[in-house]
């Protein structure tokens, strides 16, 4: 997309004209463009899936839940995926940044193949907690705030993430760190009046 976008750009009399008054290299205004349009991709991004997942989420998948239990699921699959779509973007920027610089991406590419196969099969445990989480909040087994006893511990839920729940107790005297992995049974106390 980069190349494409920049190769349009770069074809242009307007850009011949300012290559040519104020000496700048093809090479520079083409890492400019490309650092233009991941910008705007990004700024595409984030606006597209708030703007989907809200719609999705308060229409199909968690029609009946109140409305601040929703906004907290809604806010934890915005930064999921924001921070997704912000890693791609900015790997591809960087590898069109490289292959424009003269290197040869082909390593990069492999060596980050051959990474990712290595911290996956190392890591087995963090994908597990990271598929747990994602399960606990598609699901919306608890939110944020909610009174619950997981794993044997009672507490209030103070943070989600995909790798892991954090409780504080009642008595706000300790603090507990759940990997989802571990997340068997989840009680969930309900509120009195509600």
């Amino acid at each position: 997309m980069y190349f494409y976008i920049s190769n349009l750009i770069m074809n242009s009399n307007l850009t011949q004209a300012i290559i040519n008054d104020y000496f700048l290299s093809e090479q520079t205004v083409r890492i400019f463009v490309a650092v233009l349009v991941a910008l705007i991709a990004y700024w595409i991004f984030y606006r597209f899936v708030r703007h989907v997942l809200r719609g999705v989420f308060v229409n199909a998948i968690l029609p009946g839940i109140k409305t601040e239990k929703r906004e907290k699921q809604i806010r934890g699959w915005i930064l999921f995926f924001d921070s997704i779509g912000g890693t791609v973007i900015i790997f591809s920027l960087l590898l069109f940044v490289l292959s424009e610089l003269n290197f040869n991406i082909s390593p990069i590419l492999t060596g980050a193949g051959i990474v990712g196969l290595v911290i996956g099969l190392g890591s087995q445990a963090i994908i597990k907690d990271i598929i747990g989480g994602f399960f606990i909040l598609f699901e919306g087994q608890y939110c944020e705030g909610d009174d619950v006893k997981i794993a044997g511990l009672d507490g209030k839920v103070q943070k989600i993430t995909l790798r892991r729940t954090i409780l504080i107790t009642k008595k706000k005297d300790a603090i507990h760190t759940i990997p989802n992995g571990e997340v068997k049974t989840v009680t969930v106390f309900r509120k009195k009046g509600k």
